[in-house]
């Protein structure tokens, strides 16, 4: 279950931000937190998965691998030690599997850099907002305190923008843990299947259990379609 604008769940709700929101919503929190050390894990499994496809110098590859501080970086040095070490069918699964958990990526990323929250008035809720959007209030409200203060007229600032501050139910942030684990699921049977196959292939048991997955499979009759186009 997706999250939904506060502009949509309740319009008028009064909210505030900052870690007082996990005191006063303790079971939500376990959700999130358990959403992160998942999100921590599926890093772990693919620092892994590098050392099995460079298992001529894995002390290199992983101190370079380290080295890059971006995720996309990261990505992209994982892609191409795949494309180097297996056969092409293999390498399209290997992308799949880093395409079909990109999701899981984002959500570990936005719990992880925003903001989080809570109303009063949604007792068994979660907010989480950008702390771009949140500073774009702040910065509304100086300036029109600096416009009080140069023409002496008062004026309302702007409120904050409660499209941009998402609403996290109990059933949305489980549904998030469910994403996470089977994202957790595939990276693991991809690293367990490519450590199997010496790093040189993907192991037939495993590679069959990521191709019965149907987001794998979907993933990868999109990428054979376009690679034949």
């Amino acid at each position: 279950m997706a999250p939904q604008p506060l502009s949509r769940v309740n319009p008028n709700a009064t909210f505030r931000f900052g870690t007082g929101a996990f005191d006063a919503r303790p079971e939500l929190t376990k959700l999130i937190m358990r959403a992160l050390s998942v999100g921590s894990m599926i890093e772990f499994r693919w620092s892994l998965l590098l050392i099995n496809l460079l298992r001529a110098d894995p002390d290199t590859g992983m101190a370079m691998y380290q080295a890059l501080s971006s995720s996309e970086a990261r990505r992209a040095a994982i892609l191409a030690a795949a494309q180097s070490r297996l056969p092409a069918e293999d390498y399209q699964i290997f992308q799949c599997v880093m395409k079909a958990t990109s999701p899981a990526r984002k959500v570990r990323n936005t719990f992880a850099h925003h903001l989080w929250g809570e109303s009063p008035e949604l007792s068994d809720c979660l907010l989480l907002v950008d702390p771009g959007h949140y500073v774009d209030f702040f910065v509304g409200v100086e300036n029109t305190n600096r416009k009080m203060r140069e023409t002496r007229k008062i004026s309302v600032p702007p409120g904050p923008d409660r499209d941009h501050i998402q609403v996290y139910s109990k059933t949305g942030l489980e549904a998030v843990n469910v994403l996470m684990c089977e994202a957790l699921e595939m990276v693991s049977d991809l690293g367990g299947g490519i450590h199997h196959g010496n790093g040189d292939v993907i192991d037939d048991i495993l590679r069959q259990k990521l191709l019965n997955r149907p987001l794998i499979s979907r993933a990868l009759q999109r990428l054979k379609t376009q690679s034949a186009q």
